[in-house]
């Protein structure tokens, strides 16, 4: 019986798997996630602009702070998939499939984790 469940579970386990994945890549272009995030680094853009010169890579992450805010829905789509990466948002989302097929997302991270994400990966965006 351990061993009938132990090769169920390696069966299994890559299943699962790619169910965690497709829902983070649909939590990445969910609506209303997008709207956290685009508000998110919103947020960080408007603060990275008023750092000090002195900051490292400054130049860099303020050219990307005014690209972001010359178009925060574009670059909160670019972004969203970078987001889904990082705890608490990875592995996190929760779907629904809707009738007539439409999936919604949702996550268990606060806008504050978001916004900690969002500051957390502003180098790994702009230093490129």
């Amino acid at each position: 019986m351990t061993r009938l469940l132990g090769i169920l579970f390696l069966l299994v386990t890559p299943l699962l798997a790619e169910g965690a994945n497709i829902d983070q890549v649909n939590l990445a272009k969910d609506a209303n996630f997008l709207l956290r995030v685009q508000y998110v680094i919103v947020a960080s853009a408007i603060s990275v602009r008023s750092e000090s010169v002195g900051t490292t890579n400054h130049a860099l992450r303020s050219a990307w702070a005014g690209l972001v805010l010359g178009n925060p829905p574009g670059y909160a789509a670019l972004m969203a998939f970078g987001f889904v990466t990082q705890a608490p948002v990875a592995g996190s989302a929760i779907c629904t499939t809707n009738p007539g097929g439409f999936v919604s997302c949702t996550t268990t991270a606060t806008d504050a984790q978001l916004q900690t994400i969002s500051d957390s990966l502003w180098n790994d965006y702009a230093v490129q």
